[in-house]
């Protein structure tokens, strides 16, 4: 028998709230209630009172698999274990682990966007500090999924982060605009963009400067190129994505950006998992 997602009775985050119980939200109620019926045999035990207070990381879950699941792939899952889910491709297995970092504490912690409120600096430092502080975290987890056997040698590991908890500065750059992605920012030593013009005034040549790291308030670096670091070789590739409950586009995956681990052990391929852009 299948269940529904939303809980009628309890009293949750905001944004649970708001979908659950706004007339306004009627729509993205009925997306998420299609997502459920097609994800919850994938979820874990706790998945929906989780999802009471941790809204955008289940619903961000919930539409990864289901995008991948509309892609054709199996998935499997283990309900008493981590990562979310597996699928076969090319006769291997791979493992897909779901994210979706927040704000962040303290000094380096993203500033909230307050709407109306001006001109801001963009704060691209702080968002991929944030979002390298989530590479390292699952990264952990995955060594010790390794240690445990859960995921092989043989087995590749895909890492997917969804920004949108940072804001709408945190979602990924159109395509064709000519701005580097985030994500790519991250994960190699890509730094501010520049341009050298001759004497009449003609762009002769552009580029972006060399950054393998940022620098914390507290003089701690943290690396921008891991995936030039064979220590972060067993990832085989990053998904990032911006979409939430509210915000999604009307074919399943389109704007995700798939960067592939140039080093990685059990490399996915580029096109092998066919969703957005990739690099």
């Amino acid at each position: 028998m299948e269940s529904k997602f939303f809980q009628e009775t309890v009293v949750c985050c905001s944004g649970y709230e708001y979908v659950r119980d706004d007339l306004r939200a009627k729509e993205h109620k009925v997306f998420i209630e299609s997502l459920w019926g097609k994800y919850q045999n994938l979820a874990d035990t706790h998945f929906l009172s989780d999802a009471c207070n941790h809204f955008q990381e289940r619903f961000w879950e919930m539409y990864l698999g289901v995008t991948l699941l509309e892609k054709g792939y199996g998935l499997n899952a283990d309900l008493f274990k981590d990562p979310e889910f597996y699928f076969s491709l090319n006769d291997k297995k791979v493992w897909v682990e779901a994210v979706a970092p927040g704000l962040g504490e303290g000094v380096d912690a993203v500033p909230e966007l307050v709407p109306d409120t001006g001109v801001h600096k963009f704060p691209e430092e702080k968002i991929i500090l944030r979002i390298r502080n989530a590479i390292e975290g699952k990264h952990k987890k995955l060594l010790k999924y390794k240690e445990d056997k859960i995921v092989g040698s043989d087995d590749s590991f895909v890492l997917a982060i969804n920004g949108a908890r940072m804001g709408v500065q945190a979602a990924p750059a159109p395509v064709g605009k000519g701005i580097t992605p985030l994500i790519l920012k991250a994960v190699f030593p890509i730094g501010s963009p520049y341009g050298v013009w001759n004497e009449a005034g003609e762009l002769v040549y552009e580029g972006h400067t060399h950054r393998d790291a940022i620098e914390k308030k507290n003089k701690a670096k943290v690396s921008t190129d891991v995936f030039l670091d064979k220590r972060y070789s067993d990832i085989s590739a990053i998904i990032y994505s911006g979409v939430n409950y509210c915000n999604y586009p009307e074919k399943m995956g389109e704007n995700f950006q798939v960067v592939h681990n140039c080093l990685a052990e059990q490399p996915l391929g580029i096109g092998a998992l066919g969703l957005g852009v990739e690099y």
